[in-house]
């Protein structure tokens, strides 16, 4: 099989997605625009099942194993995934997997804490299951079974040196169930376990688009979207052997024996996948192994629906550059600046790679010069970051006004929409807030939290980057953080600080 290059496979995936016709790109646009549901996915449960899609095997198998080979900084390194259940109900099936999903979504929204609260009731809604009886059962079996999953991880963690380590684990560590009504409080809890826990703190997760998820058809549909999910982190295409995706990764049978037999039941989810606009296509060639296509539009509905002061909070953590970018001493200062100026990270990047590729930084550098001059003059800017995406896409104009003019009559575009930014006074108060809150810490206390912190960034998915960072740089940058976390706690939400104002220029 020949192999062709990322680069020239995502170029690919562009011309695919320029095919779409208006119809396509309208429906993608209502889509996006549409309220979506951010949950959250241990990076690890993204890759490997804890969950068994045979009904028979969930109470005849005692375990399960998978396992994948990858490529790290000292070498190949073989990862092991081994999960064992419940003495008497088994292993969990793909509706406890969708428990795990629902209850991540959960802790995504009471602050990614370890003892996540719930109403019966709502957990069900979440789910889209029927309120019955029948539902509240399987809900207590399901969590049954949940804490009782017991995974042997070998190499699939790291240590906080970068070095891969066996980690005996369980997911849920407690829970509770209390009977209530649609108009009760939640009382009902689970606590996660300490490694699971420890994976939320040290953001060895990823967003998941929960409502697309759940509107999912099949289990299998569901597994591979999170999965491929997982696997394509920032590129558009990836190629597994079918063999190895079906039975390490997504947790069919290895009873089935023909490859035939194997495609007959992906073909439906993959199938899906493309209709539903995750994928733009896939393909299988003669080595049966399986090319995916990501439709590289899709991460719009999670970026879009994010509440503006969570973005805002996590700025600084998500938005380090793309390594080409750290190898240019130029590109990185206008990467900075980009940021600086209340660039989204995605967008930086990209205006920043595209200025590389293209030998444009220079202009590039002359656009943000002119805006800059612009704001020292206070000239009047309804959106900042737009007016500097316009400046930078269409040079500078013989006027402030032409160039205003053309931002302005652009307003309400999918463009403006998709890259919708955040207000520079919430920011300053969110750092404000962070330099109180941590002025009030003991000396042993703010010791306490920044060495936690340097220790989460060194494991976290950015690890490779802050290794990279000298001491000096990664204790500033937990510095940061810290106070970061503590402007989360005690902020106001970004609505309510508005209407305090009188401003409700932020409300939806």
């Amino acid at each position: 099989m020949m192999l062709i290059s990322t680069t020239t496979r995502n170029r690919e995936v562009s011309e695919e997605m320029s095919k779409l016709s208006d119809q396509s790109k309208a429906k993608r646009l209502q889509n996006s625009l549409a309220q979506v549901r951010i949950g959250q996915d241990e990076l690890n449960l993204a890759i490997f099942p804890i969950a068994v899609l045979d009904k028979r095997e969930q109470r005849t198998k005692r375990y399960l194993e998978f396992e994948e080979t990858v490529e790290i900084k000292s070498g190949t390194v073989t990862r092991k995934w081994t999960i064992s259940g419940h003495a008497k109900e088994g292993l969990p099936s793909p509706r406890d997997e969708d428990l795990y999903v629902g209850l991540m979504e959960l802790t995504r929204e009471q602050g990614a804490t370890k003892k996540v609260y719930f109403s019966r009731y709502d957990l069900l809604k979440r789910l889209g299951w029927p309120i019955n009886q029948s539902s509240y059962d399987r809900l207590e079996q399901g969590l049954l079974k949940l804490s009782s999953l017991h995974v042997n991880a070998v190499n699939a963690y790291v240590d906080s040196g970068g070095n891969p380590v066996t980690v005996g684990m369980t997911v849920i560590q407690e829970y509770k169930l209390h009977k209530e009504n649609a108009n009760s409080a939640p009382k009902s809890y689970i606590v996660w376990s300490d490694r699971i826990a420890q994976s939320i703190s040290s953001q060895f997760i990823k967003r998941l688009d929960s409502s697309f998820y759940f509107d999912l058809s099949s289990p299998i549909a569901k597994r591979l979207f999170r999965y491929l999910d997982r696997r394509f982190g920032k590129d558009t295409y990836f190629f597994i052997s079918i063999q190895k995706l079906a039975f390490e990764h997504i947790g069919l049978s290895r009873g089935i024996k023909y490859t035939s037999q194997v495609m007959q039941r992906l073909t439906p989810a993959l199938d899906e996948l493309v209709a539903k606009q995750f994928l733009v296509k896939w393909e299988r060639d003669s080595n049966d192994v399986i090319h995916f296509y990501k439709n590289q539009h899709f991460g719009d509905r999670i970026q879009m629906s994010l509440p503006m002061d969570e973005v805002m909070i996590s700025y600084e953590e998500e938005d380090l550059p793309n390594k080409e970018i750290v190898d240019n001493s130029k590109a990185v200062a206008i990467f900075n600046m980009l940021i600086k100026h209340r660039l989204m990270k995605s967008v930086a990047e990209k205006i920043v790679l595209a200025g590389i590729k293209e030998s444009s930084l220079s202009s590039i550098e002359a656009a943000i010069a002119y805006f800059e001059s612009l704001k020292k003059k206070k000239y009047p800017m309804s959106n900042p970051p737009g007016f500097l995406c316009h400046l930078i896409a269409n040079g500078v104009p013989a006027t402030p006004e032409e160039a205003v003019e053309e931002v302005e009559s652009v307003s309400e575009t999918e463009g403006e929409i998709a890259l919708q930014m955040l207000e520079v006074e919430y920011m300053n108060y969110l750092d404000q807030l962070g330099e109180t809150e941590f002025a009030k810490l003991s000396e042993n206390r703010a010791k306490t939290l920044l060495d936690k912190k340097r220790a989460d960034l060194l494991t976290s998915q950015h690890a490779d980057t802050f290794k990279r960072w000298s001491a000096s740089q990664l204790n500033e940058h937990a510095r940061k953080m810290v106070k970061r976390d503590l402007a989360r706690k005690a902020a106001i939400p970004f609505q309510a600080w508005c209407s305090s104002r009188g401003n409700r220029s932020g409300t939806k």
